[in-house]
């Protein structure tokens, strides 16, 4: 037994193994199902299991809920570089900025980590069909991993989902149902119903709904404790929409904590668009799961799509892990504004040479506005901000960037060469 599956609901409190093939959520009241994998039942890990190169996600097998290697659906996720910030280290006059870059993953974002995990835990669990969610780059993830599963795979989407993200979905041969609604709740419904329907597993990227693909997404901690040579960052900066990420980072930190690789839980800055912040509302007001969910964000105000959550489906997951948190401020909020994430993703680009997405952008606008109005963030010593996806999702936005005019062959030197000269 590698692993076993508890109810959330503290009512039911059912308890399954890996064993007995358990569906997504609870069988019993149908609330959503937590994993805790016991480490020492498949062997004993040692600090030296972090010392060497990591070749894909899948080193970390050990921590992941999934009974077979040989169930592993893979395109070559993970093993992305954490890069020391050259330039925007001194913009932002920050000490030390640790850039993990997660635009390389295969589809161009994290989300790759997530569904890998959950496409493979769909093989071992016999299933031919896959419906997803995606209001940002789950769409395309799906498509991409159920091609290489060779399963057919369908996902929903809400009215302002993207163009670029629809054309990816296709060429990958997924499925598309554009619905006139940007409700989270209600296009999960679509979800659910599609998924009793046709049998298929819900890859939802929470774990609302299923109990195991965001733990993919914990294995972007295990790749930084090894880069930083078995040390975590003093501040991780997470962007978030739903939540899902920040609570599998977190998860993986308190797996280190329990196996004693590190003594402290790092602290946390989660960022979200001014527009749109129900998670850090949440986190600010101490609301419960219960609260959260019965009032959804009203009057969404943001171009930032990905991060567009009316629900922040994944609170009651960190509502769960909070408990185990040694200090009430290890997480923190703040939001940025479409045209501050603009600047930042601007910069970003100009200054280190990594272009990624707005939602990716909003944790360098995050560091902009805490260095300038707070300074708080110059007593770390590192700082590691997430970028979960690659700008090439965004290009659609970039109407703003002129053309450059065409010259003839016989251009005048000394004034196409002013701007380098100057």
């Amino acid at each position: 037994m590698k692993f076993i599956m508890k109810c959330t609901n503290t009512k039911c409190n059912a308890v399954f193994t890996d064993e007995e093939k358990t569906p997504f959520t609870c069988p019993k009241c149908d609330s959503p199902l937590n994993v805790h994998i016991f480490h020492n039942k498949v062997g004993k890990i040692e600090l030296d299991f972090f010392r060497g190169r990591t070749p894909s996600m899948w080193k970390f097998l050990p921590f992941l809920p999934l009974g077979h290697s040989e169930n592993i659906v893979s395109i070559g996720e993970g093993s992305t570089p954490l890069l020391q910030a050259n330039n925007i280290n001194k913009d932002l006059n920050i000490k030390n900025i640790l850039l993990k870059n997660e635009t390389i993953n295969p589809t161009g974002s994290y989300i790759d980590r997530q569904i890998s995990l959950g496409i493979s835990v769909a093989k071992e669990l016999g299933f031919e069909r896959a419906i997803s969610l995606s209001t940002g780059n789950v769409g395309a993830s799906v498509a991409a991993y159920s091609a290489r599963a060779g399963i057919k795979s369908l996902c929903i989407v809400p009215s302002h989902y993207k163009s670029v993200k629809l054309q990816q979905i296709k060429l990958f041969g997924g499925n598309v149902i554009q619905v006139k609604s940007d409700s989270d709740k209600v296009l999960m419904g679509l979800v659910l119903k599609g998924c009793k329907a046709l049998k298929a597993v819900n890859l939802a990227t929470t774990s609302m709904y299923n109990a195991f693909t965001n733990h993919g997404a914990k294995t972007i901690i295990y790749e930084i404790f090894e880069q930083m040579h078995t040390e975590l960052p003093d501040l991780i900066v997470v962007p978030v929409g739903g939540g899902a990420l920040f609570c599998a980072l977190l998860q993986a930190c308190l797996e280190l904590k329990e196996l004693h690789f590190i003594g402290e839980i790092p602290r946390f800055l989660l960022v979200q668009p001014e527009g749109c912040h129900p998670f850090i509302d949440a986190l600010e007001r101490d609301l419960s799961p219960e609260q959260v969910h019965q009032n959804p964000w009203k009057d969404v105000k943001t171009e930032i799509s990905a991060l567009a959550h009316d629900v922040p489906l994944d609170y009651g997951w960190y509502h769960i892990l909070k408990k185990q948190l040694p200090r009430p401020d290890t997480v923190q909020g703040i939001t940025v504004s479409d045209a501050e994430t603009r600047s930042a993703q601007r910069l970003l680009s100009k200054r280190e040479g990594i272009f990624v997405e707005m939602a990716s952008a909003t944790v360098i606008a995050a560091l902009r506005k805490a260095s300038q109005h707070t300074g708080d963030i110059s007593q770390y010593n590192s700082v590691c901000p997430v970028l979960t996806g690659s700008g090439i999702m965004d290009m659609d936005q970039e109407k703003e960037i002129a053309v450059p005019p065409a010259y003839p062959v016989d251009f005048d030197w000394e004034h196409v060469m002013r701007p380098f000269l100057e």
